[in-house]
């Protein structure tokens, strides 16, 4: 499970900087669709393919991770904002069932508690040969897998409802606890008319909070947006937005860690 994880998550980094196929796309709403190449690889980029897309066995090792993989769902490969040095890249996939969207992301932690792989455009080299793939230097420390749970109103209107996580450590390690918050930022608007309500931005925060965590154990907050009438536009604003934040606690030092969704 280790090496398949890690191997999941270094190939899609790897065709991300090798643009092996067309499906690789930016999604930037300010410019075009474009193919991933190694001229247009840039950090803090977002990347992105469908289920339809992935080969047999990248499907199989994220879904052996828990996470469901169907043809329509979206994988990325988004920046992480953390209090640790060093950028990275968390692996997300996203599925929806109807007016619901689950958003799965994949965090794995090194030693130095830095996050994800860093697009350095030399994937390829640092990755070895095919027998050592991945080699040991890039085994990660843990990797904890948290959930956002939201519904959608006319494409651009939401509800979170509920937030989860579980972890796996690949290394001993003193982790004794974790937080994970889901942030949901922007206006309110009304339902289901759609007409903004109120000047003032809102924040609505789903928290799962575990001391002692204990691994493969899934924790799970539900918190269905108490307002039958409103909904939540998460734009507008530089601060608007959809997050998922980690807060864990590891040999007595807390590190933070923050995914725009």
């Amino acid at each position: 499970m280790k090496k398949k994880l890690l191997s999941t998550i270094l190939c899609l980094s790897l065709l991300f900087s090798l643009g092996v196929t067309n499906a690789w796309a930016v999604q930037d709403s300010s410019n075009p669709v474009k193919t991933a190449s190694p001229e247009s690889i840039d950090a803090g980029e977002t990347y992105s393919m469908t289920g339809a897309d992935l080969s047999t066995s990248l499907k199989k090792n994220i879904e052996e991770a828990g996470v469901p993989v169907c043809d329509d769902s979206d994988i990325q490969l988004l920046p992480v904002e953390s209090s640790a040095n060093g950028t990275g890249e968390a692996l997300v996939v996203t599925n929806t069932d109807g007016p619901t969207m689950t958003k799965d992301v994949l965090l794995l932690v090194d030693d130095d508690g830095e996050a994800g792989l860093e697009k350095s455009g030399d994937v390829s080299t640092r990755a070895g040969s095919t027998a050592e793939f991945p080699p040991l230097s890039w085994d990660g420390r843990y990797v904890v897998r948290a959930t956002a749970v939201y519904d959608v109103f006319n494409y651009s209107y939401y509800r979170p409802t509920a937030a989860y996580f579980t972890y796996k450590k690949y290394q001993e390690c003193n982790l004794t606890a974790i937080r994970v918050h889901y942030t949901c930022g922007g206006f309110w608007y009304s339902y289901p008319g759609f007409q903004k309500v109120d000047p003032n931005e809102v924040e609505y925060v789903i928290t799962v909070n575990q001391p002692n965590p204990v691994p493969s154990t899934m924790y799970m907050t539900n918190r269905t947006f108490p307002y039958s009438n409103r909904v939540i536009n998460p734009t507008g604003s530089l601060s608007a937005g959809q997050y998922l934040t980690f807060d864990i606690q590891i040999d007595r030092v807390w590190n933070d860690y923050t995914v725009a969704l």
